[in-house]
């Protein structure tokens, strides 16, 4: 699983959970059978549907990289109306849910030549955020590190 990333403007936020699973059981399994370690295993139980965020983009593929459609079916009506599932088809999704997809939404693609660094990855993370409707009146450079 890969670990998403969160963008806070000033009492907003979203998080983007990228390929992770959210079975809550998932990554006890994986740091048991020695494929993750602690740390990372720590990482992904704190995973996107966890928080309090303004807006979850959560991918929603097949599993095991994504989280299966009825654990997320299974939400709390307060995460999933600040839910929107990207990654995979309307079809795919159940109807009368409550889940939402994002069909505006394309992966986000970062280009990262090989002499790029961690800060010219974020600068980039940051320009393609403010380019959505949430965060449309900041500019990227006055996104905070966190």
């Amino acid at each position: 699983p890969c670990i998403g990333f969160e963008v806070f403007s000033g009492t907003e936020s979203i998080v983007y959970s990228a390929d992770t699973n959210a079975d809550p059981e998932l990554p006890g399994k994986m740091f048991k059978d020695g494929v993750i370690g602690e740390g990372r295993k720590n990482n992904l139980m704190n995973n996107a549907l966890k928080g309090n965020h303004t807006l979850i983009f959560h991918e929603a593929g097949v599993p095991p990289i994504h989280t299966p459609m009825d654990l997320l079916a299974k939400q709390p009506e307060s995460v999933k109306e600040r839910m929107w599932l990207v990654h995979v088809s309307e079809s795919k999704v159940p109807s009368n849910v409550g889940l939402k997809v994002a069909n505006e939404w394309s992966t986000m693609r970062i280009a990262v030549e090989e002499e790029s660094t961690f800060f010219k990855i974020k600068k980039q993370i940051k320009q393609k955020l403010s380019c959505t409707e949430l965060f449309c009146n900041v500019s990227p450079e006055d996104f905070e590190e966190h």
